[in-house]
């Protein structure tokens, strides 16, 4: 039969929600220690993230389904272990860990079955169970390290204890933070394509203040100022010294600029009409 709780007047969490620590006990033999350990566990990570019982299950619910899921949200789970855990008896005289549905064995083996840190806490001078003497589904816990608690040094045992659950909560909480970094990516020059000239910065564009003559790799006439007269006949020399390309010999040209003022324009000799 399934309690609805455990007894002794333990304080436990309502509901079968369940915090981060898990505390799994026979309440017929370490019910006492159980529930120091939980004020203990509560007053140092809070009420909200320690486990104890499966207070209220709804009619009709399956149970171990229940303890699976509240086992399943926790981080660590501690077994006591009492002198009589391991032999406890229900009332046709069975053991009660060959049974499926016992609860302390449906607790540990949900744990077990999802590598959860198990912790055998070990009190009234009980002995840590052999892997023989164990359900299949519960043989892992054998070679599960243990702690001692004992009522003499109760407080010295218990911060060992805490400490242990505080490390490994705090290593737990920082695996989703944690993978590699990525570099920023490196911006890479783009280069132009072929037959495509690239752009000539503003700053080296230049001024529009007369006549311009280029290089002799084209010859290129900015017209801004020059006398209405002139400006044909220095736009058809532009032309044709742009239509001649490499036809002609690198010279000088000399053109009447503003005021009848000689200029050279170094560009390409051609034949004047």
């Amino acid at each position: 039969m399934m309690p609805s709780a455990r007894e002794g007047g333990l304080p436990a969490m309502s509901g079968p929600t369940a915090g981060r620590v898990f505390i799994s006990y026979r309440r017929e033999e370490s019910s006492g220690l159980a529930g120091r350990l939980y004020d203990r566990l509560a007053a140092r990570f809070g009420d909200d993230q320690v486990f104890m019982d499966v207070d209220t299950i709804a009619l009709g619910v399956d149970f171990a389904e229940v303890i699976t899921q509240a086992v399943s949200t926790c981080e660590v789970l501690l077994a006591v272990i009492g002198p009589r855990w391991l032999t406890a008896t229900d009332e046709d005289g069975q053991r009660r860990l060959d049974d499926a549905d016992d609860i302390v064995r449906l607790e540990i083996a949900a744990a077990l079955e999802r590598d959860i840190r198990v912790i055998p806490i070990l009190v009234e001078s009980a002995a840590m169970p052999r892997r023989r003497d164990l359900p299949d589904e519960l043989a892992k816990l054998a070679r599960r390290n243990a702690l001692i608690l004992r009522h003499e040094s109760f407080r010295f045992d218990a911060d060992r204890l805490l400490d242990a659950i505080e490390s490994i909560l705090r290593g737990k909480a920082a695996l989703p933070a944690s993978g590699p970094t990525q570099a920023a990516p490196v911006p890479k020059r783009v280069q132009p394509e072929l037959g495509q000239q690239e752009p000539v910065p503003a700053a080296a564009a230049p001024p529009s203040t007369g006549y311009l003559a280029a290089g002799a790799d084209d010859f290129l006439a900015v017209i801004t100022t020059a006398p209405p007269d002139q400006q044909a006949f220095l736009q058809r020399l532009a032309d044709w010294a742009v239509a001649l390309g490499d036809a002609g010999s690198p010279s000088s040209v000399p053109i009447t600029g503003r005021q009848g003022s000689p200029r050279s324009c170094h560009g390409y000799r051609t034949a004047l009409d």
